[in-house]
């Protein structure tokens, strides 16, 4: 998911002013997708 560039912002920041970040519930969301697409596989 980070890999993806969907990060938190206190990853964000790491990457740079400019990296777009989700809220911690946003990236709860996000992960849950993708790991419910990695299983349906």
């Amino acid at each position: 998911t980070v890999e993806a560039g969907f990060m938190t912002k206190d990853l964000a920041l790491l990457v740079g002013a400019e990296q777009k970040w989700l809220s911690t519930t946003g990236f709860l969301d996000k992960i849950d997708e993708n790991l419910k697409k990695e299983m349906a596989a």
